[in-house]
C-alpha cells in the first residue's frame, strides 16, 4: 500500500472488499498486519489481509482489486459487470438489468 494511504487503515479493520477480475466475484476481508517498514524505492508497505479462500482461488503473489473504506467514512462500492455485457447505443455505453417484473429489463447508463 502506498505510504500516503497508510494512515487511512488499521489492523483489525473489516472494511476491505476484494474483487477478482476473473471470475468476477467479491469477497470481504480484514487487515491482519501492516508492515512498519516502508520501501524507500516504491514508497509502499506490505499489508496482509485475511479472508476466506473458497475453492483455493487465491494464491500467494496473485494480483486482485481491493477497496479499502477509509477511517471515519463509509465504504464506496460500485457495481461491476463483465466487459462483454457493456453495450454501445449511439454514443452511450449501457448495460441491461432485470427489473422486478418478469422478463423485463431496463437500461442503465454510466
Amino acid at each position: 500500500m502506498y505510504e500516503k494511504d497508510l494512515a487511512t487503515i488499521r489492523v483489525g479493520s473489516e472494511r476491505i472488499s476484494l474483487r477478482m477480475p476473473i471470475p468476477a466475484e467479491s469477497f470481504r476481508g480484514r487487515i491482519s498486519y501492516v508492515d512498519p517498514k516502508v520501501d524507500h524505492a516504491t514508497r509502499t508497505a506490505q499489508v496482509r489481509i485475511e479472508l476466506a479462500n473458497p475453492r483455493q482461488m487465491f494464491k500467494i503473489g496473485m494480483y486482485v482489486n481491493l477497496a479499502f473504506a477509509t477511517l471515519g467514512a463509509g465504504e464506496k462500492t460500485m457495481p461491476m459487470v463483465p466487459k462483454d455485457a457493456v453495450q454501445s447505443i449511439g454514443n452511450q455505453q449501457c448495460v441491461f438489468a432485470a427489473t422486478n417484473k418478469p422478463n423485463e429489463f431496463g437500461r442503465a447508463t454510466g
